[in-house]
């Protein structure tokens, strides 16, 4: 009788495990559809926070970096117009 009973709450804690997934599933969905241009997607770690606590750290890492790298290109990228510029207007 104890087997059966255990069995029987493993399937009914299975089934509420299910439905529960099922119901954040839709909701990521549903953020996803709901974004508007240039906002960033919910992340896994917006739903289990300790879960996922490496990989937020290295999605985090790999951003900063990508953005270190960007300001680093933008400004070579300006020292250049500007000496091109200064170039321009001196030889005139």
């Amino acid at each position: 009788m104890d087997i059966l009973d255990s069995a029987k709450r493993q399937a009914i804690l299975e089934r509420k495990r299910t439905i529960s997934n099922n119901l954040m599933l839709a909701g990521v969905v549903s953020a996803y559809f709901g974004l508007k241009k240039g906002e960033k997607p919910p992340m896994p770690w917006d739903y289990e926070p300790d879960l996922f606590k490496e990989e937020r750290e290295r999605y985090e890492k790999r951003e900063h970096d990508k953005a270190v790298e960007d300001t680093k290109n933008s400004r070579k990228a300006f020292a250049a117009r500007r000496k091109e510029r200064l170039k321009q207007e001196g030889g005139e």
